[in-house]
């Protein structure tokens, strides 16, 4: 990604935050995600990105990742309902995980059909 990003403000915030963790500037990264979320509260990338990286580097564990995305990332359709079951894979809940992502596949395809 090159600046200057263009878009709403939230995702630009987003995306600077994404290349500020790139540049291993982690205190600017967590701010522009944090300022993405004030501007919207509800902005999915900048939760996910938030979370997934306050996780990932052992800040907050498994059921306090789970607890702030299911507030209203998991609900979102598509993107936000698979990344529950990838998270559940992740931690340790590998079978509930792969019945959620077979059960999504089945209702997609089903979905599809009907088109």
């Amino acid at each position: 990604m090159e600046d200057p990003f263009v878009g709403k403000k939230a995702d630009v915030y987003n995306k600077n935050g994404i290349v500020a963790l790139f540049h291993n500037k982690e205190g600017e990264a967590l701010r522009c995600w944090q300022e993405a979320r004030l501007i919207h509260d509800r902005h999915f990338d900048s939760q996910c990105n938030f979370c997934m990286h306050r996780w990932s580097t052992g800040v907050i564990g498994d059921a306090q990742l789970m607890a702030e995305l299911a507030q209203f990332v998991f609900d979102v359709p598509g993107k936000g309902e698979t990344l529950t079951f990838y998270l559940e894979i992740a931690i340790g809940e590998r079978e509930k995980g792969m019945e959620g992502l077979k059960s999504f596949i089945d209702k997609t395809e089903e979905s599809q059909k009907g088109q």
